[in-house]
């Protein structure tokens, strides 16, 4: 092989490399799962968390409450909650994550297991007030987040949450109007 032919064979190769990379680099990369950004992640917990707390406290709703009303509203809480759950396990699932993965272990704290020791229209009004308290923090964290996060995806996520945890406060805010006229 002449000189000749080794300085075009070697032309040839380089060519041939300088294709074959931009070609790679112009398809698209293998999906990899995203990471979740911290405080995203941490919203999501709190909001995974929340939804837990929530479902519980609907079934203690239909279980206690004295009216059609707060029992219906459990129901509803039951139901918008592991709905909710099930929005943010999708958007996670997407991304290649698991909702599962990122649950914190939390336990109900003294206000409401002092639910579970009233009866009748106590009960009523003091699960109303606290449904009251719950889906303001929900809403004051949605609000942050919305701030916060660059993802649009998820910012989309918690515009539709924060519609059902609105009405949610606007429900509980009516029970408490009638347990007072009790």
């Amino acid at each position: 092989m002449t000189n000749f032919h080794r300085i075009g064979m070697g032309i040839a190769m380089g060519a041939l490399a300088l294709v074959s990379t931009a070609a790679f680099a112009a398809s698209p990369p293998p999906f990899e799962p995203r990471h979740l950004g911290g405080p995203d992640k941490s919203t999501i917990q709190k909001l995974h968390d929340g939804n837990q707390l929530e479902m519980s406290m609907g079934k203690i709703a239909q279980d206690k409450g004295s009216t059609r009303a707060v029992r219906d509203y459990g129901k509803m809480l039951a139901a918008d909650h592991q709905a909710a759950d099930r929005r943010l396990d999708e958007y996670l699932r997407k991304r290649g994550l698991d909702l599962t993965a990122l649950a914190s272990t939390t336990s109900a704290d003294p206000d409401h297991e002092m639910l579970a020791t009233k009866t009748g229209v106590d009960f009523d009004r003091a699960f109303a007030q606290q449904m009251i308290r719950d889906h303001q923090k929900v809403l004051d964290l949605l609000d942050s987040a919305r701030v916060e996060t660059a993802d649009d995806s998820l910012r989309l996520l918690y515009d539709q949450l924060t519609v059902t945890v609105r009405a949610h406060k606007r429900a509980a805010e009516d029970i408490l109007v009638a347990a007072a006229r009790s």
